[in-house]
C-alpha cells in the first residue's frame, strides 16, 4: 500500500509509541521507493490527532492533499488554496486525559473498592470482636472536624458499625465541634425519635433516661410519613385529620411510657430522615436519639435507610440505642 500511497496519514498521534511508528513508516515509505536522499520532513507522512479539534497535524494534511489534488487535475490556485496557517505541522497534545493514565476510571473503582474493604474492617473491629472482648456499654464514633468527603467516608464508617453493634452506637456530629476539648459540653436538650411502634419505646426510654441524668428537656418526635404524601414533593397537602391522629398516637405512645421526665411533642410531615434532623435543629438538640428495630438481619435493613441517614446529615451527636442481647 505504500508503494503507491503519495499521502500517508498517521492518526492517533497522542498514543503511547506513536513517534516511533511515524519514524518507521517514513523509513518504510523511503524503502519502498528508493528514495533515501530525502529528508523525513520531505516524507508524506503526516501524523494527527483528528479527535482534537483544530489539529495541526489535520490542517497541514489537509493543506497538502489540496496542493496534490491542485497539482494533478490542474484546478485553479485561486480555489484550491486553503488560508489555513501551516507553520506548526506536528500535532500538539492537548487530550485531558495522558495515555499514560487511560486507565484512570479502573483506578478509580479499584480504590473505592479497597476504601469500602477498610470501611468493612474498622466496623467489624469496633463494633464486633473488640467491643464484646471489653464488654462495652458503649461505641462511639467520632466525626470531629470533619468535612466534605472525608464526612461521607465518616458516615459510611458509622452506619457499618451501627448495623454491627450490639450496644448503642454514640456519633459525635457536627454540633460537637463548637465545644472546647477542655471542656464538658452541657446537656440542655435531647430530642428522641419514634415511630409509634414497641421496638421503638427501648430508645425513647433510654433518651428520657439521659434527661433525667443531666437535667435537660425531653422531645418526642413523630414523622407522619402518610400514603398520600409524594415522594418528589413532599410539602404536597395532606389530609387534617391525618396530623390530629398522629398527634394523638403520640401523646398516647407517651403516656403508656410512664416517663420519669416531662415530655415535649412533635409530630412533623415528610421522609423521615429528613424531618428527623431537622427536628435537631428546630429544637436546637444537644443530643439526638434514634431506635435502631430488632435483631434480625432484615429488621436490620429496615432499620438502616432511616438510621444511616439520620447520622450522616445531623448536626448533633446521634445516639442510636440498640438494647443488648439477651
Amino acid at each position: 500500500m505504500l508503494d503507491f500511497a503519495e499521502l500517508v496519514v498517521l492518526n492517533k498521534y497522542d498514543r503511547r509509541g506513536a513517534e516511533d511508528a511515524l519514524r518507521d513508516v517514513k523509513k518504510q515509505w523511503k524503502r519502498n521507493r528508493t528514495a533515501f536522499s530525502l529528508s523525513d520532513d520531505q516524507v508524506p507522512v503526516y501524523p494527527t490527532i483528528a479527535s482534537q479539534f483544530n489539529d495541526p497535524g489535520v490542517t497541514w494534511m489537509f493543506a497538502e492533499l489540496c496542493r496534490l489534488l491542485r497539482e494533478k487535475l490542474e484546478l485553479p490556485a485561486e480555489e484550491w488554496t486553503p488560508e489555513v496557517d501551516t507553520s506548526l505541522k506536528e500535532p500538539r497534545e492537548t487530550v485531558l486525559i495522558p495515555a499514560a493514565r487511560n486507565r484512570y476510571l479502573a483506578e478509580i473503582a479499584e480504590a473505592g473498592r479497597a476504601t469500602n474493604n477498610r470501611v468493612d474492617e474498622q466496623a467489624e473491629a469496633a463494633a464486633g470482636e473488640y467491643a464484646g472482648e471489653q464488654g462495652a456499654d458503649l461505641i462511639v464514633v467520632g466525626s470531629r472536624g470533619l468535612a466534605g468527603i472525608k464526612r461521607v467516608l465518616l458516615g459510611s464508617v458509622a452506619a457499618k458499625v451501627v448495623h454491627a453493634a450490639t450496644v448503642p452506637v454514640l456519633v459525635a456530629g457536627q454540633g460537637a465541634d463548637a465545644a472546647d476539648d477542655t471542656e464538658e459540653a452541657p446537656l440542655r436538650h435531647v430530642v428522641a425519635a419514634t415511630d409509634l411502634s414497641d421496638a421503638s419505646r427501648p430508645g425513647v426510654l433510654h433518651a428520657a433516661d439521659i434527661a433525667v441524668q443531666h437535667g435537660a428537656r425531653l422531645t418526642v418526635v413523630h414523622v407522619l410519613v402518610p400514603a398520600t404524601v409524594d415522594p418528589y414533593d413532599p410539602g404536597a397537602p395532606v389530609p387534617r385529620t391525618e396530623p390530629d391522629r398522629a398527634r394523638a398516637s403520640l401523646a398516647q405512645f407517651i403516656a403508656e411510657l410512664e416517663l420519669p421526665v416531662d415530655a415535649e411533642q412533635d409530630v412533623a410531615i415528610g421522609p423521615a430522615d429528613a424531618e428527623i434532623a431537622a427536628a435537631a435543629v428546630r429544637h436546637e438538640a444537644d443530643l439526638l436519639v434514634v431506635g435502631s428495630h430488632g435483631r434480625s438481619a432484615v429488621q436490620r435493613v429496615l432499620l438502616g435507610s432511616v438510621a444511616d441517614k439520620v447520622v450522616r446529615v445531623s448536626a448533633c451527636p446521634v445516639l442510636v440505642h440498640r438494647p443488648r442481647p439477651v
